[in-house]
């Protein structure tokens, strides 16, 4: 990927108009950090990012040229939940760069992954039978690498003040409990005023993007019962044809080939599913003639969780994601995987 050179031109303007509003800009925070110094409340996430287009790019950034040891992951919020990134690094000894982007199709950034001829690493990419189609371009993701195009690609066309803005949002949010999901001002002085127990966020978005979230919460039941729900209603009516799945992977193996023809790896992940929603998905795209048609025609390796039995034992609180607490042993039995695969292969 390339990376951005600093030069002349990026330097910081000596205006004084830049350095008024960088004084104004600190005198602004000291408040807010001396607040959250006296109110922070323990057992809250201090340390929760928002997941946004700018930490995405930031993350994205990281993705070196010619690096054949860099490993991504490609997804939604499945990969975002389910792999822990120190655990996967533990058994591989390689820290996964991760870039899934929730409720998006991984299809856009696995595209631009295969026209940048300087990639030559791993892509791990969450995709579901009904997702491998190589032509969806969710808004989202595009935005977002939009973004990163814009800051990291060419950095001239990006003002210092907002280059700071940037800077500033996020140390905000690393640093400060009402930045946390759960916790505002608002609350904060609510519980304060109230006597009333802060109440702790269940969901954690760590500097790299992976997502810890602890399920063991009041209404994981209706929760549940919703995303199920919810799951029905979106897939009802669909359906996509032999014809048309076989289409897609064709088109998807051009992607495939431009990886792995200049020494890169691509592996399709099929993630866990259970109750209802395994239920859909087997009703409409079984897996024999569908994800197995998949994997014996693509050069990518394939890994498909009811295949493994290490991979497929875990209890899914909502249907679809992994409590943190079982995405460390869910990340240690795949890197595994990955490992005796590629030992076969060779």
């Amino acid at each position: 990927m390339p990376s951005s050179t600093s030069n002349s031109n990026d330097r910081i303007p000596d205006h004084p108009w830049g350095r008024i509003w960088a004084i104004v800009a600190a005198l602004a925070v000291l408040p807010l950090l001396i607040w959250d110094d006296l109110w922070g409340v323990p057992g809250i996430p201090q340390s929760s990012f928002q997941d946004n287009a700018q930490l995405w790019a930031k993350t994205m950034a990281k993705v070196s040229r010619r690096d054949n040891k860099a490993v991504v992951l490609l997804g939604a919020s499945r990969i975002q939940l389910g792999i822990n990134t120190q655990a996967f690094a533990k058994v591989t000894g390689t820290v996964p760069i991760q870039l899934a982007i929730n409720g998006n199709s991984p299809m856009p950034v696995l595209r631009y992954l295969a026209q940048d001829d300087g990639f030559v690493g791993t892509v791990i990419c969450s995709a579901t039978a009904a997702g491998l189609n190589p032509d969806i371009k969710p808004k989202t993701a595009e935005a977002w690498i939009k973004a990163y195009k814009m800051n990291y690609l060419t950095p001239k066309t990006q003002a210092f003040y907002h280059r700071f803005e940037n800077w500033l949002r996020r140390s905000l949010r690393k640093h400060l409990t009402f930045h946390s999901h759960s916790m505002n001002i608002h609350s904060m002085i609510r519980s304060v005023i109230l006597g009333t127990p802060a109440t702790r966020s269940y969901i954690t978005v760590h500097g790299d993007r992976s997502i810890w979230v602890d399920y063991r919460h009041h209404g994981i039941e209706e929760k549940r019962r919703q995303a199920e729900l919810q799951y029905q209603r979106r897939h009802a009516g669909v359906n996509l044809t032999i014809e048309e799945f076989t289409s897609h992977i064709q088109r998807l193996e051009n992607i495939v080939d431009r990886i792995q023809s200049r020494g890169g790896k691509v592996i399709f992940l099929r993630l866990p599913t259970d109750g209802k929603l395994w239920e859909v998905d087997q009703a409409k795209y079984p897996k024999k003639q569908y994800w197995d048609r998949f994997a014996s025609y693509t050069k990518a390796r394939t890994i498909h969780f009811k295949d493994y039995p290490e991979l497929s034992r875990f209890a899914l609180p909502d249907s679809s994601h992994l409590d943190y607490r079982d995405a460390i042993p869910f990340t240690d039995a795949l890197a595994k995987i990955l490992i005796h695969r590629e030992k076969e292969r060779d």
